[in-house]
């Protein structure tokens, strides 16, 4: 007899814990060696801090100008695009006539 899936609850397979604990336990690690006072452990700390803002600051600048692009394409007609002059399957129009070389 099958076990019926259960959508509801998160499917996590084991070996994600063996990557997020010791990420989790060095960051603690790191920021109890700062508030002891360590200077190379509070420039850590303060480095990542300042990374982790600047993300987010660039997540939250990219989904305005998101949010900008998507709407403007609503507010403004269509522009029309320069065409090919070789769409038609004919040469384009000479700009400067050519000149005959047989003595004319």
């Amino acid at each position: 007899m099958e076990t019926p899936s259960q959508p509801l609850l998160p499917q996590f397979r084991l070996y994600w814990f063996f990557v997020v604990v010791p990420i989790v336990a060095g960051v603690i690690w790191i920021i109890r060696i700062a508030d002891q006072g360590q200077a190379l452990a509070m420039a850590v700390t303060l480095t990542s801090v300042f990374l982790g803002f600047f993300a987010l600051l660039s997540m939250g600048i990219f989904a305005i100008a998101y949010v900008l692009g998507t709407t403007e394409a609503y507010f403004v007609e269509d522009v029309q695009l320069p065409s090919s002059p070789f769409i038609d399957g004919r040469l384009p129009d000479q700009i400067i006539p050519p000149t005959h070389a047989d003595g004319e």
